[in-house]
């Protein structure tokens, strides 16, 4: 009986250790596609600033300059409207008692 039981537990974690060793293989080889899909993009990515930057300055007059912001435009984001009925300064104690 205690052979029988043994086979059981056996043939039942083999199938189980095969799953998990399978898994394991299956993620370590989806992360290498990843890295390397991540590496061919930004060496793409790259390649074309590079190629863009080469070919503006190549077209670009001589004394032309990048263009500028106009100096009207805003420098920061600006407050938002706030309901008069809104708290909008720290509380404290005093307030509150």
């Amino acid at each position: 009986m205690a052979e029988l039981i043994d086979t059981v537990l056996t043939v039942g974690w083999a199938p189980a250790a095969w799953i998990a060793l399978a898994a394991l293989a299956a993620a370590l080889a989806l992360h290498t596609v990843l890295a390397i899909v991540w590496w061919a993009g930004r060496a793409v990515f790259r390649a074309c600033a590079w190629l863009y930057g080469r070919l503006r300055a190549i077209e670009a007059p001589d004394g032309a300059q990048e263009p500028q912001l106009p100096s009207s435009a805003p420098r920061s984001r600006t407050r938002r409207p706030v309901p008069s009925w809104a708290h909008t300064e720290p509380y404290t104690y005093k307030e509150a008692a």
